[in-house]
């Protein structure tokens, strides 16, 4: 079978095809449910740091402990970035987002049947696990489901509610921790009813893709990138491990280490020092573009 072709060499239908990629998305609102999603996700993420001090009490640990829990929420995300960040382009972004919040859903569960410190260890990898899959599938759903597939506005989009998800996350928890019954159980079922909500949103959203779920013998597997690079890689990552160790620092302790400065018990004020910190750190973000 041969290909009619154009002028310039190009399928006759290419020309098509592309137009269609700037073409109006017939829906506004899944976009939005995705910028919603990554919120709450993100929101939950930081929930636990307004509680550790009350986990310390009851089980007794100190703040060594709180910083390996933290760590095992960051060691979750870096290894699902590593090993399948490319996930959704296997079984869509569809699929990766729901994954995601099913995922998140069970370290819910975990969180409020924990028996002991290693139990928050446990529910803060599975955390990241499911971190990490929406932040290596949102932005470019985003892009796909944005009204003009805008990915400047999806870039944006998805910095300002990840930056506000992980700056109010905490502040949220330490808000029930301090005035709501049940400190330890009712950040974490607001949270997951929330969840389930996102996730009906998303999968109500109508398909939006095509061609994926093409190749069921994927195996998860490290990324690999152009050597070009690997260079502007390389100068970068030092600048972004140091500020992200910063914001750890603050999400891992900084409630505890501002509660001692203050002199106070109150968990709702304590988790302030988290989201001035991560506000600080993602206005730029928004301002500069994402």
């Amino acid at each position: 079978m041969t290909t009619n072709t154009a002028v310039t060499g190009k399928p006759r239908g290419s020309h098509r095809s592309t137009a269609s990629l700037h073409r109006p998305h017939p829906r506004r609102w899944p976009f939005w449910a995705i910028t919603a999603v990554v919120f709450t996700v993100m929101a939950a993420s930081s929930a636990p740091s307004a509680l550790y001090g009350l986990y310390q009490q009851r089980w007794h640990f100190g703040a060594t402990m709180s910083t390996v829990i933290y760590a095992c929420y960051a060691l979750g995300a870096i290894l699902t970035l590593l090993l399948a960040g490319d996930l959704s382009e296997h079984i869509g972004r569809k699929r990766t987002i729901v994954s995601s919040l099913g995922v998140v859903g069970c370290s819910f569960v975990v969180f409020l049947f924990a028996p002991g410190a290693w139990a928050l260890c446990l529910a803060r990898l599975i955390q990241g696990v499911g971190v990490g899959l929406l932040t290596s599938s949102a932005g470019a759903a985003l892009a796909d489901l944005h009204r003009y597939r805008s990915h400047h506005v999806a870039a944006v989009a998805n910095s300002a509610a990840t930056s506000a998800g992980i700056a109010l996350g905490a502040v949220f928890s330490g808000v029930l921790a301090q005035y709501a019954p049940a400190p330890l159980l009712t950040p974490f079922i607001v949270l997951a009813v929330l969840c389930a909500c996102g996730l009906a949103a998303v999968w109500v959203i109508p398909a939006w893709e095509t061609g994926r779920g093409a190749h069921p013998t994927y195996r998860p597997g490290l990324l690999r990138m152009a050597a070009g690079m690997r260079g502007a890689l390389l100068r970068v990552t030092p600048i972004v491990t140091a500020s992200w160790a910063v914001v750890g620092l603050y999400l891992a302790l900084g409630v505890e280490l501002t509660a001692t400065l203050l002199h106070t018990r109150d968990r709702a004020l304590s988790s302030l020092s988290s989201s001035w910190c991560r506000g600080a750190a993602g206005s730029p973000q928004c301002w500069c573009g994402g």
